[in-house]
């Protein structure tokens, strides 16, 4: 499937296939992990429609999912059955499926090092879904080709627990080719995004619109984490959800940005 390019700009969480149409597709496609995926079809059907149309897209260069209607008109709280932990099949999470088909892709990289044909050219991931950081999606740092990296929360003011990476962390030190971090309004522990910092290579740009529960503690620990990006790190955006952040009094104010050399703007 010769695709180089998925934009998408608003789209409800119906579809015009039945299920019985989709399975057939999927057993086409040979999706491994199908049979999950079709537990809560009834839930977000078009969800698995955008799972089934990235699996094969193998060429895929550039991926926008934006505007997306995460509810159900019939189950407003559909979503959180819709995606599966790799670890724990039976526990559901916030968090798309359709993200899953790049997922295994990286997963499967460590096996075939030398071996790049799928989604080894994605340069840009764009995503707004409901929901918080979950421990699979740091194995998208391991894509080859990955540039950019953009989550978005669109839960509204409904704040959601971030989930713990309970698994040892999958990317070694300074090995992934990201360079630009955007994460808005997503629930992550400040140990999972220092974690992802030190992750790689030469940073350029890291946004992250906080949290209502995250501190000048948070953002400390993470601008230690960014030093060692000083040289390449040109812009810098922390934007934190409330006032906690000028609340918290008793704690020195923020430093270490003299560290940043590359730095052109915050």
């Amino acid at each position: 499937m010769v695709t180089h390019k998925l934009e998408l700009r608003g789209y409800g969480p119906e579809t015009s296939r039945t299920r019985e149409e989709i399975s057939a597709h999927i057993r086409q496609l040979g999706i491994q992990c199908g049979g999950r995926w079709l537990k809560n079809w009834a839930r977000q059907p078009a969800k698995l429609e955008l799972a089934i149309l990235l699996t094969p897209a193998h060429n895929l260069e550039f991926v926008e999912i934006r505007g997306a209607q995460d509810f159900a008109f019939d189950d407003p709280m559909g979503v959180y059955a819709i995606w599966y932990s790799f670890s724990d099949p039976d526990m559901s999470v916030e968090s798309p499926v359709y993200l899953e088909a790049l997922i295994q892709a990286a997963q499967r990289l460590p096996d075939t090092p030398t071996r790049h044909d799928h989604h080894g050219k994605l340069h840009t991931i764009d995503v707004e879904f409901f929901g918080s950081w979950y421990s699979d999606l740091a194995w998208l740092l391991l894509l080859p080709s990955l540039r950019r990296l953009r989550l978005k929360n669109t839960d509204g003011e409904f704040v959601t627990a971030p989930y713990e990476f309970v698994d040892p962390w999958p990317i070694a030190r300074q090995t992934s080719t990201l360079e630009e971090i955007e994460f808005e309004k997503l629930q992550i522990f400040p140990e999972c995004l220092v974690n992802i910092i030190s992750s790689c290579k030469a940073l350029t740009s890291f946004y992250h619109y906080r949290g209502a529960e995250n501190t000048r503690v948070d953002c400390q620990t993470e601008i230690l984490a960014l030093q060692a990006h000083g040289n390449t790190l040109k812009k810098l955006d922390f934007r934190p959800c409330g006032s906690r952040l000028e609340q918290d009094r008793l704690v020195p104010p923020l430093d270490g940005f003299h560290h940043l050399h590359a730095l052109e703007s915050i």
